[in-house]
């Protein structure tokens, strides 16, 4: 032993060392009193070396109990050692205090001291039989409190820029102002100098970087004197940057029984290699809770929808953020074979009754109605019914007049409270129904009228139909005006009815050589519209008749030119020519 040519003090003291040691396991650290002149001693031998322990630092963890304290240090560089061996010391020489931590396998202990005085710690590093290593640190505790590194970072990238949010753990945070963050490229062996100050104790932003690069980041607090030391944090190492939004290849409806319909949905993404995975979020186009994510490492999701309209994102993700997101709104499902049949009447326009055919309330005692305006958001309504076959719908905002309103009955299984507990197979749609507070008279007539195979009784006549919101009612028809160009327009003109799904009709019975006056109008329950400009079309004239009247003068100028010149007269005339 290194210690056996010592005088008789020193002698004791190595005895008494190698008797803890004995006996204390790998995993004792509890602390053994030491002589301070014993230490030099008996540890004289070791050196302070690049190769062996190093970079030891103790410090005051802010929040820590009264009198607690942490060292931690660096192993050697080159570890051959399966088991390490260190030993601390602490000494507070004012106070003559010494303490012995032997046995240490990690390379940090924590331990109480006086924070009153000023404090050398040594660690020696014993692992290898044939060399010892050791590094001294000493501070005045009013110099080493520390706080962080922090606890939570969120790292997110777009736009060519790293935002960062980082917090410390609750008995820091309220001390901490400011942070610092360092960055590097991943392949780079140097930080980018010098390192950016956050916007506040929270927020941080990197800029101008390069979107397809990796990078290295590191955070530390700003120091004060509450947080006198301010360590850097681990690596965070953040991908390159999604800049491409998925692309959806299918949206497809499958109807499927009673009410509900299969959705398949499959995208692509064009740095697929950069994706960890894929975010879904479907909610519905109502604005009714909640909106439902999920994640999938898949391109291909199926859901299980009732018939309402849903808005659809998709964003690819990974460590460092989402890629821009791709939308889509998914139309309710016009399905005319619902199982249900609906009503709707009006009591007023600030409330309407939906009443439903079927015993809905034997099977289910949560319903949702929803209603709205074509290219608007409809409005929803959640009801517990378990009495009757209606529920009256108050509103807070007046139905409109002439507008075309459309109602949908949705059913779900689960009790009360009634709102949406999720959205995939949450409910099903029982009927739906489309009708007008009130009705009006169309405000524009049917436009481009014209006429095709025209002979000398008939024409087809041919039209656009009114624009749907111009009809302020269900459309039930139109009024075919018609009369002679030169006639003025009276109680008899003839008015002919066309089908609301036609925009042409066939007139015949008319006259030969004769220009027709056309107009037309749309109707529904609260009477005709407008009329349209007048249109005039003429019909042939009788073809037969001229050509034997040419044929009769021809003849006549034929005989007389042949009995004035003496020749004679055939039996026939002869062909003209152009």
């Amino acid at each position: 032993m290194h210690f056996l040519h010592k005088p008789l003090p020193y002698l004791l003291f190595g005895v008494l060392f190698e008797y803890f040691t004995t006996l204390c396991s790998p995993l004792q650290v509890s602390p053994v009193s030491c002589g301070s002149k014993n230490i030099s001693s008996y540890y004289g031998h070791c050196v302070t070396s690049q190769e062996g322990v190093r970079e030891l630092v103790c410090f005051v963890p802010l929040g820590l109990s009264r009198n607690g304290w942490e060292c931690v240090w660096t192993p050697r560089k080159h570890l051959v050692y399966q088991t390490h061996r260190y030993t601390l010391i602490i000494e507070q020489k004012m106070i003559h205090s010494c303490k012995m931590y032997a046995n240490i396998s990690g390379t940090s202990q924590t331990f109480n001291l006086s924070k009153k005085r000023n404090m050398t710690a040594h660690v020696f590093d014993e692992s290898d039989p044939k060399s010892c290593t050791k590094n001294v640190f000493s501070g005045s505790p009013q110099q080493l409190v520390r706080c962080g590194p922090p606890s939570n970072v969120d790292l997110n990238r777009h736009s060519r820029q790293l935002d960062i949010q980082a917090s410390w753990r609750r008995e820091e945070n309220k001390y901490i102002a400011l942070y610092s963050v360092r960055y590097k490229e991943l392949k780079s062996q140097s930080w980018k100098e010098p390192p950016v100050k956050s916007k506040d104790s929270n927020r941080c932003t990197l800029g101008n970087l390069n979107s397809s690069l990796s990078y290295v980041v590191q955070i530390q607090c700003v120091a004060n004197d509450k947080c006198t030391q301010c360590p850097w944090s681990k690596n965070f190492t953040v991908p390159p940057e999604l800049t491409d939004k998925p692309v959806m290849e299918m949206v497809e409806d499958f109807p499927q029984t009673k009410g509900s319909r299969l959705v398949i949905i499959k995208w692509k993404f064009a740095a697929s290699e950069l994706a960890e995975g894929y975010s879904v979020t479907v909610g519905k186009a109502s604005g009714e809770d909640p909106i439902e994510a999920f994640n999938t490492s898949r391109t291909l999701l199926r859901l299980a929808l009732s018939h309402s309209a849903y808005h659809l994102t998709i964003t690819a993700f990974n460590k460092a953020g989402n890629s821009p997101a791709a939308q889509r709104t998914i139309p309710p499902l016009d399905d005319k074979d619902l199982y249900g049949r609906l009503n709707v009447t009006f009591n007023g326009n600030m409330s309407f009754t939906v009443s439903w055919v079927d015993d809905l309330i034997k099977t289910y005692s949560c319903f949702s109605v929803e209603w709205w305006r074509r290219g608007e958001k409809a409005a929803h309504k959640s009801f517990y019914e378990d009495e009757n076959n209606y529920e009256v719908i108050h509103l807070e905002e007046p139905l409109e007049l002439y507008k075309k309103y459309t109602f949908t009955l949705h059913t779900r299984p689960h009790k009360e409270p009634c709102n949406l507990k999720f959205i995939n197979n949450s409910e099903s749609t029982y009927g739906s129904i489309q009708s007008f507070f009130t009705e009006g008279s169309p405000i524009s007539a049917p436009g481009n009228i014209t006429s095709s195979n025209v002979s000398q009784s008939s024409m087809v006549l041919e039209w656009t139909a009114v624009p749907e919101e111009d009809n302020r009612g269900f459309l039930l028809g139109y009024f075919l005006h018609y009369t002679e160009r030169l006639q003025d327009w009276t109680d008899t003109e003839p008015n002919i009815t066309v089908d609301a799904g036609s925009t042409s009709y066939e007139l015949v019975d008319l006259q030969s050589s004769t220009v027709y006056r056309v107009q037309l109008s749309a109707f529904t329950s609260a009477g005709m519209g407008v009329r349209s400009s007048a249109a005039y079309f003429e019909t042939k004239p009788e073809g037969l008749l001229v050509d034997l009247s040419t044929v009769v003068i021809l003849q006549l100028t034929y005989l007389i030119s042949h009995i004035l010149n003496g020749r004679p007269v055939l039996s026939s005339v002869p062909p003209q020519h152009p």
